[in-house]
């Protein structure tokens, strides 16, 4: 009898919501809020990088942005202005200070949490103001963002990990929602001012990103008001406001500035400017950054924006459906603001010199994005009501319009294409140079070399050329399978060069290759790399290996290629550091013959945890299956058919381990966050046995 009388009570308080269309929604955001914090402290709790004090190396705080946020969050919370403490504009390092003594091994934990929850708020109320009419707006919004940024692992963590665009995303949702309802006829004094006052203040952690929003949501709305013969008092107060919301900003922006550096640009506004942004680099950069970076950027992780957030493909398709089929100016141009400051914005970061498919995930820069991932996900949602919720004849129309759109911007691969060898000479083990001068901005030089990820990536090294020196910003080096490719990121005069490496990289004596960057339409290399256009291509070549060859993953560096998620090498191999790990080999097998290919291997199987899980891809086709338990190191082979041996010699071995592991997650006095999968000693060739199908190991 009392569980039936609970039920009746809980039917009654459940029926007294959703009566009430107020009372609904505060219920939905409250559970969605209560949810979001939930998940939050809990993705925080168990993150294996968060800090456990407050000093430089400690977790999150060894990386170099993080560091000089919490750096300058100290300092001022000692009174301390020197410019040598404050890298980074003030503003996200300021909402730390309270937190300080509260949280002290990280005083962003709260002011994080705060603006997640406002921009979960936020979205709601964005897209309430887009589609006034529609009764479910608010609770989409919200279901929608806590879907994508909250529940959705890779989106959270960029909220978790503090980053300028933490403090931003709230700010641009609230200044174009002030725009938006300005479209529609209210109070534009007063929306003008929270406008300006939220989109300036942007810049007290993102200038760039303040100029993309307010300008341009700004200037849409202007037109908006004048195309509708609103009364011109109408434009003057928008304005009005607008401009008095921005002083006040700028004042409260000013203010620590000027204490801390005085009239004079800082050292990181100048670096940012030097760097700037090439607008000839948009195409390559949408296929490679959006759609997928592989295979002309093999060690990128493989993934673009658009693979690992699904949402931007139908976020365009909903952009442009909403903008052609709204009904009147107003609802229009509603969806222009929001449009076209995410595109422009989208556009404007694809151009930034120092964003490249390597340091998208190796160091999380897709948070620059993050609050264009909000309105993607809005606008989803609402291509999915203009299909459903229109007539047939209307939603069959959205529709095609809808997927011609994905096919003409999805529909990319960049590839790369070795032009021919390149005079180059090396010097010395860590200086090479060329006589001829630099490549193009759409071609690249492939040097073979020896060196870790970060010593090519991140250097130190620059590029001389007679007086002039070029570091990062102007060029790249990509770590390429054998070595690295110079990718020029800006136009550079003729005349010799040369290039200068400070550590960890060893020069091959071997021909460096120039090489060309090309786009192709047809289908991405989303759906799997075994078809022929997918393939990758080697510039440079592994020396040749004979049938019965040992190799060691250690010594023979110059025998085979590693690319994709490797850790340096230790004594006696190297482990798997992810869930991917690629080799590349140059076996000669006679014609017509099968080759084996046999790897010695242990893994990391903590105990009571199941064997590590690696599928074997050879050539892009997947053989193999291995189930790598504790234990001393074991022999596993593959066996590859002829019809697969490529007539180059190429063989590119792709490891995906579905389970690895961090250390640090099973052992809490251990320190090691790597994700630790496969640790390969040496790899040997035989021929494969006639009729032989892929093993699964021995």
């Amino acid at each position: 009898m009392e569980f039936r009388e609970t039920v009746r009570k809980l039917a009654r308080f459940g029926g007294w919501i959703f009566r009430d269309a107020r009372r609904m929604d505060i219920a939905v955001f409250t559970l969605s809020a209560f949810a979001t914090v939930f998940i939050y402290l809990a993705a925080y709790r168990h993150s294996p990088i968060k800090p456990r004090l407050p000093v430089e190396g400690s977790g999150w705080w060894a990386w170099h942005d993080q560091w000089k946020y919490l750096q300058s969050t100290l300092a001022f919370s000692q009174g301390n202005l020197e410019a040598g403490n404050h890298w980074y504009l003030p503003g996200y390092s300021l909402v730390g200070v309270p937190f300080v003594h509260l949280t002290p091994a990280n005083p962003f934990l709260i002011p994080n949490l705060l603006c997640l929850l406002a921009a979960l708020w936020l979205s709601g109320a964005l897209l309430a103001a887009l589609v006034p009419n529609w009764r479910w707006a608010r609770i989409a919004g919200w279901l929608t963002f806590f879907a994508t940024n909250v529940a959705y692992s890779i989106s959270l963590n960029a909220w978790v990990i503090p980053w300028t665009t933490t403090l931003a995303v709230p700010l641009v949702l609230l200044c174009l929602w002030a725009v938006v309802k300005v479209v529609s006829g209210e109070h534009p004094f007063v929306l003008g001012a929270i406008a300006g006052t939220a989109g300036s203040l942007i810049a007290a952690a993102r200038p760039v990103d303040a100029l993309v929003v307010l300008g341009m949501a700004g200037a849409t709305a202007c037109v908006s008001l004048l195309w509708q013969r609103r009364p011109f008092r109408s434009v003057i107060n928008f304005v009005l406001g607008g401009v008095v919301g921005s002083l006040l900003a700028v004042v409260l922006l000013a203010t620590p500035y000027l204490l801390i550096h005085g009239f004079y640009l800082s050292d990181y506004v100048k670096m940012s400017d030097r760097i700037g942004f090439e607008w000839r680099l948009l195409p390559m950069r949408w296929v490679t950054l959006v759609i997928s970076p592989y295979p002309l950027f093999p060690d990128a992780l493989g993934r673009g924006l658009a693979e690992r957030f699904p949402w931007i493909i139908s976020g365009f398709a909903g952009m442009a459906a909403c903008v052609m089929v709204a009904a009147g100016a107003a609802a229009r141009f509603r969806h222009l603001i929001v449009v076209s400051a995410t595109v422009a914005y989208f556009i404007l970061y694809l151009t930034y010199r120092d964003l490249l498919p390597g340091g998208l995930w190796h160091y999380g820069n897709y948070h620059y994005f993050k609050w264009t991932l909000v309105i993607f996900g809005i606008y989803s949602v609402m291509l999915f009501r203009e299909l459903f919720a229109k007539p047939m004849r209307q939603s069959l129309a959205v529709g095609a319009m809808a997927a011609i759109l994905v096919v003409f911007l999805f529909g990319w691969r960049a590839s790369i294409q070795a032009v021919g060898n390149f005079e180059a000479s090396v010097r010395e083990p860590r200086l090479i140079d060329f006589p001829e001068g630099l490549v193009g901005i759409h071609e690249g030089l492939a040097v073979p070399a020896i060196g870790t990820w970060l010593s090519f990536y991140n250097g130190p090294h620059a590029i001389y050329q007679g007086k002039r020196y070029w570091v990062f910003g102007d060029y790249k080096a990509m770590p390429y399978p054998g070595g690295f490719v110079i990718l020029p990121l800006r136009h550079f005069p003729s005349g010799p060069a040369f290039m200068h490496f400070a550590v960890d990289v060893t020069l091959l004596e071997r021909a460096a290759v120039k090489v060309s960057q090309h786009l192709n339409f047809g289908l991405p290399c989303w759906f799997g790399r075994w078809s022929h256009a997918c393939t990758l291509a080697l510039p440079l070549v592994p020396e040749a290996t004979q049938i019965g060859e040992t190799l060691s993953v250690v010594e023979s560096r110059g025998r085979f290629f590693t690319f994709d998620s490797w850790d340096e090498a230790e004594l006696t191999g190297r482990w798997t550091n992810g869930g991917q790990a690629s080799l590349a080999f140059n076996v000669n097998v006679p014609e017509g013959q099968g080759l084996r290919v046999e790897m010695e291997s242990q893994a990391f199987v903590p105990a009571g945890q199941p064997p590590t899980s690696v599928a074997v891809t050879v050539n892009g086709e997947a053989l193999a299956h291995w189930a790598i338990d504790r234990g001393d190191p074991r022999w596993f082979s593959v066996d590859v058919p002829a019809r697969l041996l490529r007539p180059d010699g190429n063989v590119i071995v792709r490891l995906a381990i579905a389970n690895p592991r961090i250390p640090l997650v099973f052992d809490r006095s251990n320190t090691d966050t790597r994700e630790l999968g496969m640790f390969l000693r040496n790899v040997r060739f035989e021929l494969a046995p006639p009729g032989a199908a892929a093993t699964s190991g021995q």
